[in-house]
Formats: structure tokens, C-alpha cells, sequence
């Protein structure tokens, strides 16, 4: 098996690890830049077997959506939301290895459900003229009958999301966008085996 193929396999394997393992800060983590390094490594692995075949430098060079940052570029500068993402997916990979871990930021949703019974009561005080008072209390004749059901198990949902993301690319959750990141970075492969196939 070709390495940029295998390297796209084990970018696979850790973005299931991500969804699997997304309540574990840091198993989420790990599993997170694992992928990062994978899913990188897929076009420089492509570049490499690839890149003595004939046209293969022009069509490797047609593809601006994958270019880097250019000199004096910002990544806020990328008008075009693919390529900025995949900017920001290769600059976050250099920054794992070379400056800190990943810091992803959790959002955690929790739905839970209770089930409670209301007994209709009342009471009262009558003031009378001579101002005398009456309390009294009315209840339901026939209050509804008490049901004991078990409250359900909570469903708790966690999110992580990237800081710094670039202005253009749409504010989704850390999966969502490494699963887009790895359908460009498949297509890209498909496309070169096709053209380039030994």
C-alpha cells in the first residue's frame, strides 16, 4: 500500500477515536493531534511518490486551495474558505509539534428529564366587615392519581471547537471540519492515483 493511502487510513482511525472518545478531554486531545499529523502527512506522502512523473509538478502546483501562506500573508488574509481551512489545519499541525498541544475549547450540552405531579390546592382568608377573619383550605376532591416513573438517565452531548479559526471558514465543531478536511484531502488523493497511476 502507497503511504499517502495509509496515512489517509490512519487519519481515518484517529478521527473515530475523536468521536468515540469526545467526553474525554484529553483522549480527545491525543486522538486530535495524532490527526493533524496524519492527515498532513497524506499530501507530503503524495508529493513524494508522486513527484517525478511526468506534468505532475503543473498539477501539483494547480492546486490553490492547498497552497500555504505566502510571504507577508496572514491566515486572516485567505478570502477563499477552503483554502484557509486547510491553512489553518497544516498551521495547527506545525503548531502541536513545534510550540504546545492542541487546545480545542468544550461546549457540553445536557438534557435531562423529570417528571413531577401538581395537586391542585388552595387556601383562603375571608375578612369580614366587622373584621373578623376565616382561613380555609380547598382541595381537589379527587386529586389525580401519582404515577412513579424513574426520571430519565441524562444525555450529555460534548463539542469541541477551534481557536482561532479564520474569519471565513464556517464556526463548526472540531469534528465536522476535520471530517471536510479529510473529504478534500481523499479527493485530492483519488484525483492524483488517477492521473499519476504507475
Amino acid at each position: 500500500m502507497r503511504l499517502a493511502r495509509e496515512k489517509l487510513l490512519e487519519a481515518q482511525y484517529f478521527l473515530q477515536r475523536m468521536r468515540e472518545n469526545s467526553s474525554d478531554r484529553d483522549a480527545f486531545k491525543y486522538n486530535l493531534s495524532a490527526f493533524l499529523s496524519a492527515a498532513r502527512s497524506v499530501r507530503w506522502y503524495l508529493h513524494r511518490e508522486h513527484e517525478n512523473k511526468p506534468n505532475f509538478k503543473q498539477w501539483w502546483n494547480s492546486k490553490e486551495q492547498w497552497a500555504g501562506l505566502k510571504k507577508d500573508q496572514n491566515l486572516s488574509d485567505i478570502t477563499d474558505p477552503v483554502r484557509a481551512a486547510n491553512v489553518f489545519f497544516d498551521m495547527t499541525r506545525n503548531l502541536t509539534i513545534h510550540e504546545r498541544s492542541v487546545r480545542p475549547r468544550a461546549k457540553v450540552d445536557v438534557e435531562m428529564t423529570a417528571q413531577s405531579t401538581v395537586i391542585p390546592s388552595m387556601e383562603y382568608v375571608v375578612i369580614r366587615a366587622d373584621g373578623t377573619r376565616d382561613r380555609g383550605e380547598a382541595n381537589d376532591p379527587d386529586p389525580p392519581a401519582v404515577h412513579k416513573r424513574a426520571d430519565t438517565e441524562p444525555i450529555v452531548e460534548w463539542r469541541w471547537y477551534f481557536e482561532g479559526l479564520p474569519p471565513v471558514v464556517e464556526e463548526n465543531d472540531v469534528i465536522t471540519l476535520s471530517e471536510e478536511h479529510l473529504g478534500r484531502l481523499k479527493a485530492l488523493l483519488y484525483e492524483c492515483e488517477g492521473r499519476f497511476a504507475s
